[in-house]
Formats: structure tokens, C-alpha cells, sequence
């Protein structure tokens, strides 16, 4: 039975913005099903101990300035911090998004909603015109008619009827995503309502992290995700080259969500503590420059750390006993490193790894089963080599998308979700052939 998410959000919001795509390829991911709830946060605000914007501090307006811009900066979307239709009244467009949900469905619902943020936030348009609605309507292949079904009585009765059940879940702001009662509120808890999606299941709805011990005695942290029920197997999950993020804790959290005991182990460890970076241009240059590092140690270096890794999943004789790999970037160069040197494992899964089609190491062999995702787009790994890597594996399984470097992550503007889809949908039938 699929889950349900209470949407419950304000046409006019800039943080409903921000965080409507990546909301709709969370529920998509999860298999949930949304219901659409615009609210009218003029009743919300008076019983929730809100302000409306003119009427708030000056110190929290001019942070509320920073904050947009600096989540626009980090997801990489448009924004005018300062839209020429801002105040503007929402309740045209509430309405109309309801009258679409009503006559057409969620998907039109929500990718009206999508239009109607865009238009105030990125395009300059005055969503509380009756013109600008009907050329939303039409550009999103939606019939103009909505507009009048938008005026009758019992759209009315449903918005006045989602603003009551907002003020009852206890909603006092939007965006708003209640799950059986529990509240995240805002696109930064997007993260939070992922897990709670993935894992569905009331108790420790969280990984935790764990302290791990290589060979030459280094200690290192790991993200440790379990399944609700008794794993069928175990996977090490090796980050990219911004640490282990909260990205990556989702990927771990989604392989916990199939039945697999999942650690993400720090990579970074050796040369910096507790690294948790973005997807930004600075974030790239530390990752990079921290990678840089790390490859730079003495052998084995790091090699050892996911030995320790691979050596604890197996430890905890997690249902069939076989510890399977996947990674991403440069976790996925150390992925197919570690199928080729270290030991316990029974299948790989590099994602796009930045160097596994160079000479030296398309030299080296597997010792167990390989699955490869590349990009056809990917400026860090030249199709070519993608190629002649094919020839001279023919036993690795590869698979090449239409798509760019960085494209299972939805924290990335390169993120594309149909590949990111059909990739994981293989992963996880080659985990399930190879280690049950």
C-alpha cells in the first residue's frame, strides 16, 4: 500500500518553490501519492503565531533575503529575490490548481503548481491576473475553461476545507508534508521526508553512524542504515567527493528501504573529519581538492578503510551473508578498485566513476560480477573510453544513458531522473541475482 503525503503549500511561496521538483521526484522515487492542499496562509498565520512578511522584523527579512538566495544558489534555480508581482494574493491561483486537481488529477495539479511558482519567482508575472492564469493553463496543455470551474462553490468549499485541515495538522507554514500525522515543514527538511518515505517504519526512522577500524588501526565513521525487517544482504555504499552527505545517506537509506543492511564509510576520513559538502562550485573544489588527498596517501590508503568496511557488513551475517558495492564519482573509481583487489565481496556497481576507463585502470581485473552506469554527456569520462573500457571487459556489464556526470543525484543540477530510475531499477535486479 503506497503512502500518502498531505501537500500543503501557498501559490505564492518562495520556499514552496525551491523545493516543489525536487518534492515531486521524492514522492515519484517513493511510489507515494500526494494530495494537492493549497492553503490560505492568511488564516493560518493568526492561530499558528505567524507574520506575514511586511509585518516581520527587519533582521528577519534581510536573513530571509539570504537564505533564498542561497538555497536558489545551491539547487541551481532560478530566482528574483525581489519579484516585481511580490506581496501578491494567491487565492486566484489556490483556486484554479484545485479546480485542475478536481477535473484533471494530481500529475496536471502539480505540474500547475510547478507553473504558477515559477511565474512569480523566476518569470515576472503577476499570478493574480486572470490573463496570466489562462496562458499558465494554456502552457501547460490544460484547458482555459479551469478558469471558470475555478469560481464555483465547491472549489471554494475544498480550498476553505484544506485550509481547516492544514490549522488541524498543526501547519503553520508552507510548504508543508504531513506524513500520518508527522510534519516536515519547508524544502530543507526534504531530506528528512525522504528517509521517512523510504524507511516506513515508525521506529528509528534514521541511520546512525558507527566508528570502524581499518588494518593500520585508523578509526573511521560510517553511516549505517538497517531495514526494518531481517536483511537479506548487505551494501557498502561509497560516497563521491562531498563526503558522506546527506545524499548519500539517502542512497543508503533507500538500499535499507529494499532490505539491505547498508554503511557508508568516510572516505575523507584520513585527511579531513566530519566533511559534509554541497553541490555549489566551492563544494566541487574542496571535494576535489580532498580527493586529490586521499589518492595521494601511501598503499593501500583508503583501500583499507572500505576493507573494513566490506569486512564488518560481513560480519553481521546479514541474511545471505554476501556483501555487494556501489558507488559514485570517485566512489565509483574506488568501487571497481575494491571489485578488483579486495576481498568478501560478491558484486560491484560503479556509478559514472571518474577514472576507471584510463589505461591504468582498465588494466586491472575483476575478481566479481560488474555492473557499470556511464553518461553519454559526461565531460569527465569520454564516451571513447567508455568504449574501448567495453572491449576490454566484455564480461562487465555496461550500460551507457543519455544523460551527464553526477545524474543518480537529485541534490545536482545534472540530475536526470529517468536515468537515475532505469540505472537503480538494474542495480537492484543485479544486487538481487548476485547477492539475493
Amino acid at each position: 500500500m503506497s503512502q500518502r503525503i498531505d501537500y500543503f503549500l501557498a501559490p505564492q511561496s518562495p520556499w514552496t518553490y525551491l523545493g516543489h521538483e525536487r518534492f515531486m521526484r521524492i514522492a515519484q522515487a517513493a511510489g507515494a501519492t500526494v494530495r494537492v492542499l493549497p492553503m490560505d496562509l492568511g488564516q493560518v498565520f493568526p492561530v499558528s503565531g505567524g507574520l506575514p512578511l511586511p509585518q516581520r522584523a527587519p533582521q528577519r527579512q534581510a536573513y530571509r533575503l539570504v537564505e533564498l538566495q542561497r538555497f536558489a544558489r545551491h539547487l541551481r534555480l532560478p530566482l528574483n529575490l525581489k519579484p516585481r508581482f511580490f506581496p501578491v494574493a494567491g487565492d486566484d491561483a489556490a483556486r484554479l490548481i484545485i479546480a485542475v486537481d478536481m477535473r484533471e488529477g494530481t500529475e496536471a495539479a502539480m505540474r500547475l503548481v510547478g507553473a504558477v511558482l515559477a511565474a512569480v519567482w523566476a518569470q515576472e508575472r503577476d499570478i493574480a491576473d486572470t490573463a496570466v492564469l489562462a496562458q499558465l493553463l494554456d502552457e501547460q496543455g490544460l484547458p482555459v475553461q479551469r478558469l471558470q470551474d475555478a469560481r464555483d462553490a465547491q472549489v471554494q468549499g475544498r480550498y476553505e476545507a484544506a485550509t481547516r485541515q492544514a490549522i488541524a495538522a498543526g501547519v503553520f507554514g508552507a510548504p508543508s508534508y504531513v506524513v500520518e500525522g508527522e510534519i516536515f515543514w519547508g524544502q530543507d527538511r526534504l531530506d528528512f521526508l525522504e528517509r521517512r518515505l523510504n524507511r516506513n517504519d515508525k521506529e528509528n526512522l534514521m541511520g546512525e553512524f558507527i566508528d570502524l577500524k581499518a588494518a593500520d588501526g585508523n578509526v573511521f565513521p560510517a553511516y549505517v542504515a538497517r531495514p526494518a525487517g531481517q536483511p537479506r544482504a548487505a551494501v557498502v555504499v561509497l560516497q563521491e567527493i562531498f563526503g558522506v552527505n546527506s545524499h548519500i545517506r539517502s542512497v543508503a537509506d533507500g538500499y535499507a528501504a529494499q532490505g539491505y543492511l547498508a554503511v557508508a564509510p568516510s572516505t575523507f576520513h584520513r585527511v579531513k573529519p566530519q566533511v559534509e559538502l554541497g553541490y555549489a562550485e566551492a563544494d566541487m573544489s574542496a571535494g576535489f581538492a580532498l580527493k586529490t588527498a586521499v589518492e595521494a596517501l601511501p598503499a593501500p590508503g583508503v583501500m583499507q578503510d572500505i576493507q573494513a568496511a566490506i569486512d564488518w557488513a560481513a560480519g553481521q551475517k546479514a541474511g545471505s551473508g554476501k556483501v555487494g558495492i556501489v558507488g559514485f564519482c570517485w566512489g565509483g573509481l574506488l568501487t571497481w578498485r575494491a571489485a578488483c583487489t579486495l576481498k568478501g565481496l560478491s558484486a560491484a556497481v560503479p556509478y559514472y566513476g571518474g577514472g576507471v576507463t584510463t589505461p591504468d585502470e582498465v588494466a586491472r581485473v575483476p575478481r566479481v560480477p560488474v555492473l557499470a552506469h556511464f553518461g553519454d554527456q559526461d565531460h569527465w569520462i569520454p564516451l571513447d573510453s567508455v568504449e574501448a573500457f567495453k572491449r576490454a571487459h566484455p564480461d562487465v556489464e555496461v550500460h551507457v544513458y543519455q544523460a551527464n556526470h553526477g545524474f543518480n543525484c537529485d541534490q545536482r543540477g545534472s540530475h536526470n531522473a529517468e536515468a537515475a530510475k532505469l540505472a537503480r531499477e538494474r542495480t537492484l535486479a543485479f544486487f538481487a541475482k548476485h547477492l539475493g
